[in-house]
């Protein structure tokens, strides 16, 4: 209540809500058309798509297929291409009640404002200019991970497929699962088990170690510590 009083105080101007005046005064008169995104479809209409259907059926084209490429003009009797508006009815349950009004302006969110300020305040602080999206910034901070594409997906091979349905099928026929719940070593000639690491390929395409910007550690983190040697 003080901080409403002190406002009314600076802005020389009485805040007043919940009257009558204020409700019309600050009413959406975009809410007073209430829109039926989903209404149903007139009889006519589901005839018209029933006896689509049939003819799709019976023709082995579907309409959307066979549709014209161009507009369809609409005709006089003379054959003069000409083109006729329908009437706009009289109440048209769609029409808006009202359009072109007046929308409150409430200036800027303060939290954008609060934003502003703080970036200000840093660059003072840091004596450094902050500079976004310019394509020196854009160059400097680039993930260059996101330069290679990885295919988390592969096609299947078609043996890859095969294999896939003849395990399903036996799967089903013997009642128990193909999949080995525990580690397969892999064996050298001898019997002893050993690990095999597969040759490194030299075909590496990608670019690899990288710098990886540090941003420093994060602000939580840095009050987590701050707070600890306080109470320390």
């Amino acid at each position: 209540m003080e901080s409403i009083a002190t406002a009314e105080k600076q802005e020389n101007h009485k805040l007043v809500m919940g009257t009558d005046d204020s409700k019309a005064k600050w009413h959406i008169v975009a809410k007073d058309t209430l829109y039926d995104y989903n209404p149903p479809l007139e009889d006519s209409i589901k005839t018209t798509w029933k006896n689509i259907e049939a003819a799709e059926e019976k023709l082995g084209v579907t309409f959307e297929d066979a549709n014209l490429l161009q507009s369809d003009p609409i005709t006089s009797s003379l054959s003069k291409i000409t083109q006729y508006k329908y009437p706009e009815p009289a109440d048209d349950p769609l029409k808006p009640a009202k359009i072109d009004y007046p929308v409150p302006n409430y200036g800027k969110d303060p939290d954008m404002e609060g934003t502003i300020n703080s970036i200000s305040i840093g660059e003072k602080m840091f004596k450094h200019k902050f500079v976004m999206g310019t394509a020196d910034s854009k160059a400097k901070w680039h993930n260059v991970a996101k330069d290679t594409l990885y295919d988390y997906y592969p096609k299947l091979d078609g043996d890859v497929v095969n294999t896939n349905r003849h395990m399903t099928e036996a799967e089903n026929r013997l009642g128990t699962s193909m999949i080995q719940l525990g580690s397969d070593p892999i064996t050298d000639s001898t019997g002893e088990v050993t690990q095999y690491t597969h040759p490194d390929s030299g075909k590496k395409k990608w670019k690899m170690n990288y710098p990886v910007p540090n941003f420093g550690a994060d602000t939580d983190i840095s009050d987590a510590h701050a707070s600890i040697a306080s109470a320390e």
